[in-house]
């Protein structure tokens, strides 16, 4: 729509007439669909704030299973003994995580799917702007993209390191499908290798920004000797610092003589 493309009659007739709420119109113009209100084709029958309210619930009661087991794995596998020192406060984080991360999906999808009503209601449709009718994505993307911050710094990272690979993929299967470039063979590994090339440097630069149970992960599998912690330094502190590690134990050495001697 967005883009003056005619719709499928047919397909989109058959969906609607399947509706239990009310009865839809019959649509006969697969190009008049600008003549209709904002939400007619999105969400038929129902007005934008009531049909808000009953998407957010739900996506709530589909966000709080995927959640639940996301918070509370972890702690099962890695973190056993908080939950039988500190049960209470254990059981209390999790349910915390799961609630907070679950408004942030449950909103994130409501505005982002609603605010496309809402702004094709105010104009922004092919028919009125042309081809400026593709920001409606990207407005609606921003504005869904804003429930971020609902969520707390680390999990903000999290979601930005998941989206930007997200993100390189599609632009690059998009740029494939246009014929904008010939594609590479293994090119998607090479998307991969530079995406978990970000993860790792959040990993050994930004590591406060990471939940813990991420950083244990990749320091189980990757890091188990922690190097990153002296990778990380500058090249001149790194190189102080093997001096002085020189040093003492060069001067270890000679004491341990000199008490060998006595």
């Amino acid at each position: 729509m967005q883009a003056g493309e005619p719709i499928d009659i047919e397909a989109l007739n058959g969906l609607r007439q399947k509706m239990k709420s009310g009865q839809p119109l019959i649509l006969k113009d697969a190009l008049g669909y600008d003549k209709l209100s904002g939400g007619e084709l999105i969400h038929p029958t129902r007005r934008l704030p009531s049909h808000t309210l009953l998407f957010f619930i739900k996506a709530m009661k589909l966000a709080l299973p995927v959640y639940l087991p996301v918070f509370s794995l972890p702690v099962l596998l890695f973190y056993p003994r908080s939950l039988i020192k500190k049960p209470l406060d254990t059981v209390q984080r999790v349910l915390s995580g799961v609630l907070r991360s679950s408004v942030f999906l449950a909103m994130y999808c409501t505005l982002g799917l609603g605010s496309m009503s809402a702004l094709r209601s105010l104009g922004f449709t092919y028919n009125d702007v042309g081809s400026m009718a593709h920001l409606v994505f990207a407005m609606s993307g921003f504005l869904g993209g804003m429930m971020a911050l609902l969520e707390k710094k680390s999990r903000r990272i999290e979601l930005a390191l998941f989206v930007f690979s997200k993100a390189l993929e599609a632009q690059w299967n998009k740029l494939v499908m246009q014929k904008w470039i010939k594609p590479i063979r293994n090119g998607e590994v090479l998307i991969f290798m530079w995406a978990f090339g970000i993860v790792t440097h959040c990993y050994t630069r930004h590591q406060h920004m990471l939940r813990p149970t991420y950083t244990a992960l990749l320091c189980k599998f990757l890091d188990t000797e922690k190097r990153h912690k002296f990778y990380t330094l500058p090249r001149i502190v790194s190189d102080q610092i093997l001096s002085l590690r020189n040093s003492s134990t060069n001067l270890l050495q000679l004491n341990s003589r000199k008490n060998d001697n006595k």
